[in-house]
């Protein structure tokens, strides 16, 4: 069962992810944005054109996240049947890649956000 530990994570998280984009389309004031005052002030098709926004940087999230579980499911493989003494480089290099990947798509999600909400906002000003 240990071995299917990581696979089983993966398989969750992606369907937890894919549940959650699916879900904050009929929930969009649950969403968090950069700006919440300005972002419940707009209209609901607004709001929905900000969530259809949001939804790839889910989708990108989870395939960063199985990307490493993958690298880090085969480097433990190759440990445990003794092919090598401990995780390889390359677990390695894809769990930090994971992590520097995962700060590059919050921040860009994050002012891109904040940039759309602000011209959403603007545009429906009277």
């Amino acid at each position: 069962l240990s071995w299917m530990l990581l696979p089983l994570l993966g398989v969750f998280l992606t369907g937890l992810f894919y549940g959650v984009a699916r879900l904050i389309v009929h929930m969009p004031e649950q969403l968090n944005v950069p700006d919440p005052k300005l972002y419940k002030s707009l209209s609901p098709a607004a709001k929905q054109r900000v969530v259809a926004f949001q939804r790839p940087f889910l989708i990108e999230i989870v395939l960063g996240v199985n990307l490493m579980f993958a690298a880090l499911q085969w480097g433990s493989y190759q440990v445990a049947v003794g092919a090598r003494p401990a995780l390889p480089w390359f677990s390695w290099v894809v769990l930090v890649g994971f992590m520097a990947f995962t700060i590059f798509v919050t921040v860009r999600a994050h002012r891109q956000t904040r940039t759309l909400i602000q011209s959403l906002s603007a545009s429906e000003a009277p």
